[in-house]
């Protein structure tokens, strides 16, 4: 055997070794550490610490960008996609726990709530104002976040686990939250619960509606369960649906600029298609998913309208429909057999 197959067996075996030391490292928290260094590992490693800490970023980026004029859902898709692909190109995204990136993606949809409906305005007390709504909004998404990861931990099967729009329904109890309470403290809340004007006017939605909620539900689909993306890991799965949703939402806006339902459907059918194989199944349920799903955003968008999270609370919904349908149908054959 040669000297230098000799010299680069020794190299791997030694970055072999000096790997499993390095996990071995990690594994066993080691009583030399300073208090410091353990509270950044409690930081980066504790879930529902890791949860609070995604959506209270992904609410405060979503809720700047679209006070710069921004579209809102177009704000929570670029959102998403900058600061996981900041975490993915330094290579730090291994820090943080899974539940960091979906809580991330889940408070760009808090951030979508409309905060200058509450009255606030362009004068400097307003600006003061307004940045502590931010900041208050921020972290109502966070607790609530933060609890559902406890929950989750607690659990032996997370409620709602490969439903798609589960984010979404998070993000939407924790907006209608901080609404009623900052109602309570004196806030103009009014728009927040008023019907508005053409709700019900079927033909903004119908047919491109519901060609919306399919496309955003086939893309998302189409591109999640491809196999190099399913066995991707948390963070990269999140930043490529968020890519999809934000391509998709750029391109119809830069279509149609004042058509905001048509981004609300291809938005909510993305959620609709980050559903597991097992949620929805084949290309029947995805048509029939995008379809119910267009009938239950105009109920959201005449009863929740303006809520940040609603879209993926419609999503969710739909979903939970379509696996009762099915379990009833499977029922049903059962006991025909």
């Amino acid at each position: 055997m040669s000297d230098e197959h000799c010299r680069g067996s020794h190299d791997a075996l030694t970055y072999l070794f000096a790997k499993c030391d390095w996990h071995e490292q990690r594994a066993l928290p080691s009583p030399k550490k300073p208090a410091d260094n353990r509270s950044t590992e409690v930081l980066f490693d504790n879930a529902p610490v890791a949860a609070f800490a995604g959506a209270f970023l992904g609410c405060l980026a979503t809720l700047g960008f679209s006070a710069f004029g921004i579209v809102p859902s177009i704000a929570s898709a670029l959102a998403t996609a900058l600061l996981c692909s900041q975490l993915l190109v330094t290579r730090t995204a291994g820090l943080f726990a899974d539940e960091f990136f979906p809580a991330l993606y889940g408070g760009t949809f808090g951030g979508m709530t409309p905060v200058v409906w509450l009255g606030v305005g362009v004068s400097s007390h307003s600006a003061m104002l307004a940045a502590l709504l931010f900041t208050s909004l921020s972290i109502i998404c966070g607790l609530a976040f933060f609890a559902v990861a406890k929950l989750d931990i607690r659990s032996a099967a997370p409620f709602g686990s490969g439903y798609g729009g589960r984010l979404g329904a998070i993000a939407a109890v924790a907006s209608f939250l901080f609404v009623e309470l900052v109602g309570r403290l004196g806030a103009d809340a009014h728009r927040f619960h008023e019907i508005p004007l053409g709700a019900f006017d079927g033909e903004s939605w119908a047919p491109f509606g519901f060609l919306a909620c399919l496309g955003g539900t086939l893309g998302s689909t189409f591109v999640l369960r491809q196999r190099r993306a399913a066995a991707a890991g948390v963070a990269i799965r999140i930043f490529i649906a968020s890519v999809v949703a934000l391509i998709g939402l750029v391109i119809l806006h830069l279509g149609n600029p004042g058509d905001r339902p048509t981004l609300d459907g291809f938005y909510a059918g993305c959620f609709l298609g980050m559903s597991t194989p097992e949620r929805l199944r084949g290309w029947f349920q995805p048509l029939l998913g995008a379809l119910v799903l267009t009938a239950t955003l105009v109920l959201v968008r005449a009863f929740l309208p303006g809520l940040g999270g609603s879209l993926g609370l419609a999503a969710f919904v739909c979903v939970a429909l379509l696996v009762a349908l099915s379990r009833t149908t499977a029922w049903q054959n059962a006991d025909m057999q």
